[in-house]
């Protein structure tokens, strides 16, 4: 039974991942090299490299990480998108963004500054006021982004200074949010908000710095609540589901579960709220949640409990509490646990829970090496919940380990402090990892790189590689591959494109196209299930050289080639000799002109090709000067006379010919020979 649901787990997901808007593209080398079961740290730069100057930011900049904050996953631009901080810890609303193809955490707004509420002591809000820009807040395990808006959401959480979202409608005290923020308008010296928004100062007066109207305050809290459920999602988990084609959240408050859906991006009086569980039982607002949308499970370790919703029947479901249903995989883990305790820390102050749909479990991290699998039972009415210690190799000492680098729960405020993995632990499913963070300076991202699960996934491409011409066209790989074994094909290169077959389970086929090619011959590549397809693609253009074949003399000399083509055409020309040298003009695009020079040439004719573009120059260069010498017979008596002579035509043929006695004497030089010496009468 429990396999039947792992393959319709991973068919549904990835059918999933097939029909969203274009997925965040290219994985991290760094993860494609790294082994199965093992981590490897993302980031190239700190998180700190990316805050605010000095001026334009409020103290404690690390809070942002620290205090019970939560990151979502662009998946359109592969990016962390980090925003918190609030209650007593921080008061900037700025967001950060950590993007997967540089490695580099940078800035998506400056902080908007805040001002003292005149009708609440101790209550601030931001400058532009609560329908522009929310006030810094914890956000637990709340931020989540929706691919199909192409949004970052918020519901917040406890606000800086006092607490809870919240506005004033004709002095009255009201819950407010969610908030979207637009990835589109991120801009690192930009405020969120309007025009002069931002902190002033004396580098910053009033009016320097531009808003970027970034957020949407969609003031749509549920209305008709009944009694004892949340009102204003103080904290609160969320996770994603793609139901018909939309973006759909549920919303875990205190006391309750809700469906969430924006029906209008420009009109938040179309969102509908759908109270689907209810939690009698009440429990610590710390922790984190996570969703099964295939047996539509909600899980949630919230406080030390850890409980579920089986939205699967009639709604809204009733929380149940599964504490003493766990059962160790090993008996030497026994107790790792201590499930349903009431003392501080809980175990939702330490641990993300998130669910793993390639392999149909959840797992638990709390910022070190191990993590901890959790399986849900086929019946889930009475069945035991079985939990497994996973230690991931640290060969090479690369692994996670907050607790060398002092960023501890039980801190003294000399160090850093973790307030839990919650809303900082995420499945990433297009990669196939996990990513998680906690330190609150560094923000090393680490990824999780889980084992392949099931049979062995090495796929058989056909054919294994492809050589396409320069004007473009189609392809097809047939994917060859066990039954099982999910698998996604995307492009490494801007001018290839999947345009069909972008995820699979199984063997299957996948389509491509090549774009025109205007440049020189290039190779590109299509990462098809983790393995390499490699793409040749020969130029489009058409080239013409005048002269096409060169005849020199042997004098040193210069000249030039005309090489002709359309104005996007690249070309080089390069010379293999060190002979003829390349002066001016090696490349360009388009019509140009090449010169040359040639050094004198003492020896025999030479030739060479030159490759300009695509096209061949033959050069050739003529021998260096040759002098023919007359020959000079010398009479010699018969009794052995000596004779001798010499050259005077060139210094460069020096003649000595003696004859001692022989017929015909032949004595050699450089360059010259007395070749017919006779016996003289």
């Amino acid at each position: 039974m429990r396999r039947r649901y792992s393959w319709l787990i991973v068919l549904t997901w990835f059918f999933f991942l097939a029909s969203i808007p274009s997925l965040a593209g290219t994985i991290p080398q760094a993860i494609r090299n790294a082994p199965q079961n093992s981590w490897v740290r993302l980031n190239n730069n700190q998180f700190s490299d990316a805050w605010a100057p000095n001026g334009l930011t409020a103290a404690n900049t690390k809070a942002v990480i620290e205090a019970w904050s939560s990151f979502a996953w662009d998946s359109l631009r592969g990016n962390i998108i980090l925003w918190g901080g609030g209650h007593a810890n921080y008061n900037g609303n700025e967001i950060y963004l950590w993007n997967s193809a540089s490695g580099t955490w940078s800035r998506g707004s400056l902080p908007t500054r805040v001002v003292a509420d005149p009708n609440l002591l101790g209550r601030y809000e931001t400058v532009d006021g609560p329908l522009q820009t929310p006030i810094s807040m914890h956000t637990y395990d709340g931020n989540i982004y929706l691919p199909r808006l192409d949004r970052f959401l918020t519901f917040g959480g406890p606000a800086y200074n006092v607490g809870g979202p919240s506005r004033y409608d004709n002095e009255t005290l009201r819950p407010t949010g969610p908030y979207l923020w637009d990835p589109a308008k991120a801009d690192p010296w930009k405020v969120g908000g309007i025009n002069g928004s931002h902190i002033i100062t004396s580098s910053y007066p009033a009016d320097s710095i531009l808003g970027g109207n970034m957020w949407q305050n969609r003031d749509s809290y549920p209305q008709g609540i009944p009694p004892g459920s949340d009102r204003i999602f103080g904290s609160n988990f969320t996770a994603y589901a793609d139901e018909n084609g939309q973006d759909v959240l549920y919303l875990s408050g205190g006391r309750s579960l809700w469906r969430y859906l924006i029906n209008d991006l420009n009109d938040p009086s179309q969102d509908q709220y759908q109270l689907v569980g209810i939690n009698d039982a009440g429990g610590h607002p710390h922790g984190s949640g996570t969703y099964d949308p295939t047996r539509r499970l909600w899980v949630e370790l919230r406080g030390s409990d850890l409980q579920y919703y089986d939205l699967s029947g009639a709604l809204p479901a009733i929380v149940r509490i599964f504490n003493n249903r766990i059962v160790y995989d090993s008996p030497a883990d026994e107790g790792t646990f201590n499930f349903g305790s009431l003392v501080w820390p809980f175990l939702g102050d330490r641990y993300g829970i998130e669910y793993d749909a390639a392999r149909d479990r959840y797992l638990l991290w709390e910022g070190i090496n191990e993590i901890w699998e959790l399986k849900a039972p086929a019946d889930l009415a009475s069945g035991n919940w079985a939990i497994k210690r996973l230690t991931p190799s640290s060969a090479g000492g690369v692994f996670p380990d907050r607790i060398a680098e002092q960023v501890l729960v039980d801190n003294n405020y000399n160090q850093y402090a973790f307030r839990g993995s919650a809303g900082k632990w995420k499945y990433i499913p297009e990669w196939d990892v996990f990513i998680g963070l906690y330190h609150p300076v560094q923000g090393d991202v680490w990824a999780y790189k889980p084992a392949i699960a099931g049979p062995d996934c090495t796929p058989v491409l056909t054919p294994s590689g492809a050589t396409v011409p320069g004007a473009g066209s189609m392809g097809s790989i047939a994917v060859q591959i066990p039954t099982g074994c999910a698998w996604t094909a995307q492009s490494n290169d801007a001018w290839l494109v999947v345009t069909g077959g972008v995820s699979g389970n199984g063997s299957g086929n996948v389509s491509y196209s090549a774009g025109v090619n205007n440049g020189p011959p290039r190779i590109g590549t299509l990462t098809i299930a983790n393995t390499i397809f490699q793409v040749t693609q020969a130029t489009e253009c058409i080239y013409s050289v005048s002269p096409s074949l060169v005849q020199l003399d042997s004098t040193a000399q210069s000249g030039s080639i005309e090489i002709a083509t359309s104005g996007t055409c690249q070309w080089t020309a390069t010379s293999i000799v060190p002979w003829l040298t390349i002066i001016s003009s090696a490349s360009g695009s388009g019509n140009g002109t090449i010169g040359y020079s040639v050094s004198a040439n003492t020896g025999g004719e030479r030739i060479v090709t030159l490759n300009v573009g695509n096209q061949i120059v033959v050069v050739t260069q003529a021998a260096g000067s040759q002098t023919t010498l007359p020959s000079t017979n010398v009479a010699l008596q018969t009794n052995g006379g000596v004779a001798s002579a010499s050259s005077t035509i060139d210094s460069r043929f020096p003649v000595t010919a003696i004859n001692n006695g022989d017929r015909k004497g032949v004595n050699c030089a450089a360059g010259g020979c007395w070749v017919d010496a006779t016996e003289g009468v």
